[in-house]
């Protein structure tokens, strides 16, 4: 994990609020400094210090020597810039500009942010209430999928990890036999175990990671193993193998971070 600060994006919107605020969650779970950035689009927000005195009425108390940025110019370029300069371990963003979170899709400021940084991209979407014990892990066994989940536990040291992996039958339409699906769970449970078994004691994970798979719809896996664990907070990476069983989290990190009502952690490879 980078030695920088977390940093956090608001455009002082209410939604804006809750990656504030969990970005000074992480950084007095990490004794980490917190950084905050509004970027300037329009004429008609005012100057810099009186933007920065705005943004400082978001912050929680007692953060007066947080350091705020307020650069002008496009959002996604400006807060991926602010992330290199301050060599930020972290970005928080929040759903926030958007109508919806289906709002968020690829080629959006999100996305570019995503892409662009060099850290990983937290995605607040929930009021942040408590620290995150608890992280399900999307993969698809890539060596991507692996280099993400390393800088996750990198990212959050003291966290349980549950690795979820989803498949889909074959021509499922056609083929009923119910033999086929549960030998298919059984070698993708086996792939899993490999997977886990792989990681020895990469980022201290040996101990606080265990792995399912579940068949079918991904988002039900996820949901159901949150639910089950607790957990508030989706990792994955952006890129995964090619393949019809690894498509999985390759062809739909999109589509979780569109549709998730999780907090999503996006690791670029």
């Amino acid at each position: 994990m980078k030695s920088g600060p977390i940093l956090a994006a608001t455009d002082l919107t209410a939604r804006s609020d809750r990656a504030v605020d969990r970005a000074f969650l992480l950084g007095e779970q990490f004794s980490r400094p917190v950084c905050v950035v509004h970027v300037i689009e329009s004429d008609g927000e005012g100057d810099a210090a009186e933007v920065e005195e705005k943004v400082r009425e978001t912050m929680p108390q007692g953060s007066g020597e947080t350091r705020v940025f307020i650069p002008a110019g496009e959002a996604p370029q400006q807060i991926a810039r602010v992330a290199e300069e301050c060599d930020a371990a972290i970005i928080c963003v929040g759903p926030a500009r958007f109508n919806s979170l289906c709002d968020f899709f690829l080629g959006t400021a999100v996305d570019y942010i995503a892409r662009e940084a060099e850290c990983p991209l937290l995605v607040v979407k929930q009021r942040p209430r408590e620290p995150y014990d608890s992280v399900i892990f999307a993969t698809d066994f890539s060596d991507n999928s692996r280099r993400a989940l390393e800088k996750a536990a990198s990212l959050f040291p003291d966290a349980r990890f549950h690795l979820l992996h989803a498949f889909h039958v074959p021509y499922a339409a056609w083929n009923r036999a119910e033999y086929v699906g549960e030998e298919l769970q059984l070698q993708e449970q086996s792939a899993m175990d490999d997977f886990i078994a792989s990681l020895g004691e990469v980022a201290g994970l040996r101990g606080r990671v265990d792995g399912r798979v579940a068949r079918g719809n991904l988002f039900q896996g996820i949901y159901e193993a949150a639910e089950e664990f607790g957990a508030k907070l989706v990792a994955f990476g952006t890129h995964g193998a090619s393949g019809f069983r690894h498509a999985t989290i390759g062809s739909v990190a999109n589509e979780l971070l569109t549709n998730l009502t999780l907090d999503s952690l996006i690791i670029r490879p």
